[in-house]
């Protein structure tokens, strides 16, 4: 059964489309009558296109449910298709005068529809993205998609747009099997970005074969197709080596320290000391050590359904000098297809006081999440008061 959100986004896609164009259509009515709206006007619908991309981007932050909802996966597979059928069509009226025939009717919407698809898109890789890794990781990529958007929407560029909408295109393509392949091979790392990144190229290579056939000018084929390719294969190359793109589909859903942690029943039970202040009294991120105490992190990991692979706590501690330096990584297994993500616990004997910090990490060491923390000594003999969570 189709859920409701999604029969209301098709809904809304289509009355958001048509409610916006009959307002500029009745606004171009007017203008020829009155000046003054006339103005008005001519300034307002420069700002059409970017409005539909904005309107995407803040309804699919409304509608979207999760990274491995089957029925999402498809829609987004459809406006991928949907987006390059409109830029071929684009395309083929530039060069040749006309477009596809049985698109024809959708002309006077092609612009809107394009930039709305655009931005619910693009929502949605980055909502991905910034659930799958600390903040610092996030904003790289979100970074690169308000530049590409703001670039796209100037003024001095609209003359070879084609080429911005390419860049957008091949990114938003690209982001779809980085997030798309890890779930159906159950497993992330260098080879499922390889393989995004072949997968891209593929049908990259076969619209550019398709336009050349048609004996579309070369030079107009390599603009928006191969030089967008190319461009956006090489910075996600660099930044996914550098360990700058967070490790999509993962994210993090608990990161806590904590004295203890027990299993029973099939639910965890975490135990923090009692605490009179703190903005998050709900864990031991200020961890006071007595003489025999372990020290536990605790973790739930979001991963797909069939997800099946191994992360790594690793704790550093800061030195002197600022640096931080690894003391342990410890491995733990997970699988996928919980809500609330897959559970699991790490724990040390051995650390010294200090400034500590824990990070959740694939084999690849791309990061999931990160927490830091301070471990003072706690010379008291006092009984002390704990709280208790359940997960």
């Amino acid at each position: 059964m189709i859920p409701t959100w999604q029969i209301f986004h098709i809904v809304a896609c289509a009355g958001l489309v048509e409610a916006l164009r009959r307002y500029t259509a009745q606004m171009e009515y007017v203008a020829t009558k009155y000046l003054a709206v006339k103005q008005h006007y001519a300034h307002l619908n420069r700002y059409i296109p970017a409005s539909f991309f904005a309107l995407g981007f803040v309804f699919d932050l409304m509608t979207l449910g999760r990274i491995d909802d089957y029925l999402g996966v498809f829609s987004q597979a459809s406006y991928l298709l949907i987006l390059q059928l409109l830029f071929s069509d684009r395309l083929l009226q530039e060069q040749r005068g006309y477009g596809f025939r049985f698109l024809h009717r959708l002309q006077q919407y092609r612009d809107d529809i394009f930039h709305f698809l655009l931005g619910s898109l693009l929502s949605a890789f980055t909502i991905f993205f910034f659930k799958s890794s600390s903040l610092a990781a996030s904003i790289i990529f979100m970074s690169i998609l308000a530049a590409l958007f703001v670039v796209n929407e100037l003024p001095q560029f609209r003359q070879s747009s084609m080429v911005f909408k390419g860049l957008i295109l091949q990114l938003c393509l690209l982001s779809y099997f980085m997030y798309l392949l890890p779930m159906l091979l159950g497993y992330i790392g260098h080879s499922t970005f390889i393989l995004a990144l072949l997968c891209s190229g593929l049908i990259t290579a076969a619209l550019s074969f398709m336009f050349k056939v048609q004996s579309i000018d070369i030079a107009a084929v390599k603009k928006a197709f191969i030089f967008p390719f190319i461009i956006i294969a090489a910075v996600f190359t660099v930044l996914h080596f550098s360990k700058a793109i967070p490790p999509i589909p993962l994210s993090i859903k608990i990161l806590g320290i904590y004295h203890n942690v027990t299993r029973q029943e099939g639910q965890y039970h975490l135990y923090y000391q009692q605490k009179e202040w703190g903005i998050w009294p709900f864990d031991d991120t200020d961890f006071n050590a007595r003489v025999g105490d372990s020290l536990y992190v605790f973790t739930s990991v979001f991963s797909p359904r069939g997800f099946n692979d191994k992360i790594f706590v690793h704790f550093q501690k800061q030195a002197n000098n600022g640096d931080w330096k690894t003391t342990d990584k410890i491995p733990l297994r997970i699988s996928g297809g919980r809500s609330l993500g897959f559970r699991g616990y790490a724990y040390k004997d051995n650390y010294s006081e200090g400034e500590w910090r824990v990070m959740i990490e694939t084999q690849h060491e791309l990061e999931i999440g990160r927490l830091y923390f301070n471990i003072s000594a706690d010379t008291s003999l006092s009984k002390r008061e704990w709280q208790e969570v359940v997960y």
